[in-house]
């Protein structure tokens, strides 16, 4: 390895957890901002004992590679009853949610199919428009 290299994939990080929230294990999350954020999920759950975390530590644990089981909602955020049907291999978006300036995560928003949202990966399982399925979604990082 590079004298200079960092890590290897696959990318699982402990980053600061934004203060005052609970995150759950698997809740998708993104870390940075615009189009540089990078999508992941949390490996581990604030206040939690499975796995076990340390809250007094301020950290988490985030999984940024790979392949993950999140909820998806095949619909547009801004007009819900429109509905918008994902294919298999078509983009979905983590769209609203809260930016935390100080940790650099923005938690809390909805995997879909709005696209004003930030890339989140790609849907390895088709849903029906109007639908919401738990579902396995290619991250950015690995597509």
């Amino acid at each position: 390895m590079a004298t200079n290299k960092a890590f290897e994939t696959p990318l699982k990080l402990t980053l600061a957890a934004p203060s005052g929230v609970t995150i759950t294990s698997g809740e998708p999350i993104l870390f940075g901002s615009g189009t540089h954020a990078i999508p992941g999920v949390a490996i581990e759950a604030a206040i939690s004992t499975n796995p076990p975390y340390d809250p007094n530590s301020g950290f988490l644990g985030f999984d940024f590679s790979g392949g993950v089981f999140v909820s998806v909602t095949a619909s547009h955020l801004a007009s819900p009853s429109a509905g918008a049907a994902i294919a298999v291999g078509d983009p979905v978006y983590l769209a609203g949610g809260t930016f935390d300036k100080a940790t650099g995560i923005t938690y809390g928003g909805t995997v879909c199919a709005d696209s004003t949202g930030d890339f989140f990966g790609l849907a390895l399982v088709a849903i029906a428009a109007g639908a919401t399925a738990t579902i396995p979604v290619l991250l950015k990082n690995a597509a």
